[in-house]
């Protein structure tokens, strides 16, 4: 589906926002925008948030692992950000083509999803 991240002169090009339903960042990069998963590979903490340094480097907020812009390259060679791609119209509006929100879960759902993820301590 597409979401509308706004203009693209309007996209901080200091930092990453969160779009949608939060599960996504764009960061404004150049002459264009970036948007990748909202979530570090180090320990899923969110991104949203996040510093860019020099417009190519965004940097974690919460431990600080850098990724290469636009590529989303983590620079410590542990993988690449999942990325969504970006359009910009002639008019300016940024627009991201994001995956469909999965359907919403029961509380038993959720509990049990919980349960099976969860892991005793020895």
């Amino acid at each position: 589906m597409k979401v509308s991240a706004g203009r693209l002169e309007d996209l901080p090009a200091d930092h990453a926002v969160a779009v949608g339903d939060g599960s996504v960042v764009v960061v404004r990069s150049g002459g264009t925008a970036c948007a990748f998963r909202n979530r570090c590979l180090h320990k899923e903490n969110p991104l949203a948030g996040g510093r860019v340094h020099e417009g190519t480097v965004l940097s974690c907020p919460h431990h600080f692992w850098q990724y290469d812009l636009p590529s989303g390259r983590h620079l410590g060679g542990r993988g690449v950000l999942p990325s969504y791609p970006v359009e910009v119209t002639a008019d300016g509006e940024v627009l991201l083509e994001v995956p469909d929100p999965p359907p919403a879960m029961s509380m038993r759902e959720r509990l049990l999803a919980h349960a099976r993820s969860w892991e005793r301590g020895s």
